[in-house]
């Protein structure tokens, strides 16, 4: 048999039940699907490299409250000054706080989760780090945005 009469003889195969038919092309349907959506978010999340110079040289350090059972907590400022003036270990050190905005644009407002650099660090800046999920339109915007007047 060639691969034409295998596939006449699928599509034969398959007009017979379309209730099976509708199944299993649901469960291809939402199977392909789940496997392009795992592979996009690995590769965003994994296997790309921070848009960062030196981003394999990035850390992130807690606090640990054990008595509340909290394992990783914001570092309070005092601690981070103290964390700053002691430091022999890093090359520079800042502080951020991560939240979530909703900012406008010309084809309407949109969610963005940004990193806010407060004046306790050095070279005070903003940055959106999750801009590019909502578009090239959105991403210029935050960036117009967020590199001030």
């Amino acid at each position: 048999m060639t691969l034409l009469q295998d596939f006449q003889f699928a599509i034969r195969t398959f007009r017979k039940p379309p209730g099976f038919t509708l199944a299993a092309v649901l469960a291809l349907a939402l199977g392909i699907g789940a496997n392009s959506a795992m592979f996009s978010l690995v590769d965003g999340v994994l296997l790309r490299p921070l848009p960062f110079a030196h981003s394999d040289r990035l850390v992130n350090v807690w606090e640990t409250n054990l008595v509340r059972s909290i394992p990783r907590m914001v570092a309070a400022p005092g601690n981070y000054y103290d964390w700053r003036v002691q430091n022999h270990v890093f090359s520079a050190m800042g502080a951020y706080q991560q939240s979530t905005f909703t900012l406008a644009s010309t084809e309407g407002p949109f969610r963005a989760a940004c990193s806010l650099t407060p004046r306790i660090s050095p070279g005070a800046a903003m940055s959106c780090f999750s801009a590019t999920a909502f578009g090239d339109s959105a991403s210029a915007a935050i960036r117009r945005w967020s590199a001030g007047p």
